[in-house]
C-alpha cells in the first residue's frame, strides 16, 4: 500500500491549500484543461479518488468504497477517470465517465484479465488505454486497451519486465524497465516494429541501478520526469530526463520525500 504524501504544485514547490479536510493526498494528476487535480487521498481510514480545483476549492470525491482506489488518470478529453481499485479483492483498472451529468456506473477493464492484478493506467490521446499486468509467475508487461472494441493487445514481452507507462500528445509511450541480473532499471521508449509486442526492441533512453519510477511527459513532449530513490542519502527526488535520451538532471534535493 502507498505511504500518504501531500500534494503540491512542482513549479512552485507550494502546497496546495484544499479547503476541505483530507488526512492524506497523493498521487496528483492535472486535468486536460488545467482546471483541477485528479488525486488518491483518505479519509476516515479510507482511500477514494477526488479532484479539486487548482486553488484547492470545490473538492469532489469520484469515488466512495470500502476498498482503496488509487493511481488516478485523466482520459486526454477530460471525458473519462480511470483508477486502480481493490474492491474486486485484488487491484484492478476500473473507468467512469465525468463529463456528463447523472450517476455513471463505474466498470472494471479489462474484462479479460479479471483474474490477473492490472494497474498503472495511462490514457492515450486516440482514446485507448495502457496498462500493466502482472501474470500468475509474477511478471509484469504492458498492454494497450480499446475500450470501445474491448481489443487487448500486449505491448512487452519478455525479456522486458515493464511497468507504469506514460504517453505524451503524440501518443509516444515510455515506461519503467528492469532486469533481474544484474538489477538495472531503465527508462524506456515504447517501439511499435514487430506485431502484437513480439519481435520488438523497445528503445532505452537511460539506466541505472538506483530505484526509478512514477515517468510523466512535460507538457511540451521535450522532458521525462521521474523519481529516483538514492541509497546513499536515502532520499527520493525528482529528476528530469531528455526525451531523446541522454544524462537527468535533478529538480528536487530534500531529505523529505519527493514523489508521484
Amino acid at each position: 500500500r502507498r505511504c500518504g504524501r501531500r500534494l503540491s504544485r512542482a513549479s512552485a514547490l507550494a502546497r496546495l491549500p484544499i479547503s476541505v479536510e483530507v488526512e492524506a493526498a497523493w498521487e496528483p494528476v492535472v486535468s486536460p484543461d488545467g482546471q483541477h487535480i485528479l488525486f488518491a487521498g483518505r479519509r476516515g481510514g479510507q482511500i477514494d479518488v477526488a479532484k479539486v480545483t487548482l486553488q484547492g476549492e470545490e473538492l469532489e470525491w469520484l469515488t466512495f468504497h470500502a476498498a482503496d482506489d488509487y493511481s488516478p488518470a485523466w482520459s486526454w478529453d477530460g471525458q473519462q477517470v480511470a483508477w486502480v481499485s481493490e474492491r474486486a479483492g485484488r487491484g484492478q483498472v476500473w473507468v467512469m465517465e465525468v463529463g456528463r451529468e447523472g450517476e455513471v456506473e463505474p466498470r472494471r477493464l479489462p474484462s479479460a484479465y479479471e483474474d490477473r492484478q492490472t494497474r498503472h493506467p495511462a490514457w492515450a490521446p486516440d482514446g485507448t488505454l495502457y496498462l500493466s499486468a502482472i501474470d500468475e509467475n509474477g511478471s509484469e508487461e504492458l498492454y494497450q486497451y480499446d475500450p470501445a472494441t474491448g481489443e487487448l493487445a500486449i505491448k512487452t514481452v519478455w525479456p522486458y519486465k515493464a511497468t507504469q507507462p506514460a504517453v505524451n500528445a503524440k501518443g509516444e509511450v515510455v515506461f519503467v524497465g528492469w532486469k533481474e541480473n544484474p538489477p538495472w532499471r531503465g527508462l524506456y521508449r515504447l517501439q511499435e516494429d514487430g506485431k502484437n509486442g513480439e519481435n520488438q526492441e523497445h528503445k532505452l533512453l537511460w539506466e541505472t541501478t538506483d530505484w526509478i519510477g512514477n515517468p510523466a511527459w512535460s507538457a511540451d513532449g521535450q522532458w521525462i520526469l521521474f523519481t529516483r530513490w538514492h541509497d546513499d542519502g536515502g532520499t527520493n527526488d525528482l529528476w528530469a530526463l531528455p526525451a531523446a535520451g541522454g544524462e537527468p538532471q535533478r529538480v528536487t534535493s530534500h531529505m523529505a520525500w519527493d514523489a508521484d
